[in-house]
């Protein structure tokens, strides 16, 4: 007895437990088979990097599984099957600078128009509403601060309005269908915004890979995501760091929210860091 009473101490004790991802976020070498024999439930994959079928979609969901498919609002990739050779920057008039140095082959796109917005719209329908996906990842949300910059007052509102028609076509599709922005969180604080999404992708709120996010950032995204999982939103963190120290505070930060966790690799190549 005093034997099991001491192991039952030592098991209740915080470093004993590891703390690790709670969800999946894996936008490169993701498999129907590495799917299927996780755990987690919410799943961000890019549905051009997994290939799934409807039918694979269909078993993941019915292990409870959430698969939510990424796409970007705020750019286009010039691997995506719609890209054609002859684009270049104002050509079409939708598409703006290359992403340098960070994200080569990767365009700022003036978002609020309705030629792309139609481009995007058709590739959610057939690479991802066709497939039966849980939802969509949108990255790029943030792009509007881009445009902020540059002087266009309308642009927070106009990434609203691409995201209302990017929900009502897919809800006209597949009622149902979960909407995830990814981070431009101060959007949050306009009423016409909330009923838009389901949930929240948010990244490097504590940490700036190893480095402390500025305090402020760290602020603003607690203020408006407490706002939002009061509402009943569910938040999927990641943050980047590599060292152990870092990769723990975190965890502890992020899981005293209340929120879905994980540290990842920068390029979300599968790895996944825990303490």
């Amino acid at each position: 007895m005093f034997f099991v009473c001491i192991l039952v101490a030592l098991s209740s004790l915080p470093f004993m437990h590891a703390l690790t991802a709670s969800h999946l976020y894996q936008l490169q070498r993701a498999t129907f088979a590495s799917l299927k024999a996780d755990s987690f439930k919410y799943h961000i994959v890019d549905p051009d990097d997994t290939g799934l079928t409807k039918d694979q979609v269909t078993q993941l969901k019915n292990q409870g599984k959430i698969i939510l498919a990424y796409i970007s609002v705020g750019a286009v990739e010039n691997y995506r099957d719609f890209w054609q050779k002859n684009w270049r920057e104002g050509n079409p008039v939708w598409l703006d600078k290359e992403i340098l140095p960070d994200w080569p082959g990767n365009f700022h796109v003036k978002y609020w128009m309705p030629e792309l917005q139609g481009i995007i719209i058709n590739f959610m329908r057939n690479h991802i509403l066709a497939k039966g996906y849980s939802g969509i990842y949108l990255d790029g949300v943030d792009t509007y601060y881009f445009y902020e910059e540059q002087g266009r007052q309308t642009a927070a509102q106009e990434m609203i309005q691409y995201i209302g028609q990017l929900r009502q076509a897919a809800q006209a599709v597949q009622p149902g269908t979960l909407v995830f922005p990814q981070n431009g969180v101060e959007l949050y604080q306009y009423a016409n915004y909330r009923p838009l999404v389901d949930g929240f992708g948010i990244e490097d709120t504590w940490t700036d890979g190893d480095s402390k996010q500025d305090q402020y950032n760290t602020n603003e995204v607690l203020k408006y995501m407490r706002m939002a999982k009061k509402d009943g939103k569910t938040i999927l963190s990641v943050d980047y760091p590599k060292k152990s120290a870092n990769v723990c505070s975190y965890y502890q930060k992020c899981f005293a929210e209340g929120w879905s966790c994980a540290v990842n690799d920068r390029d979300l190549t599968g790895i996944i860091r825990s303490c």
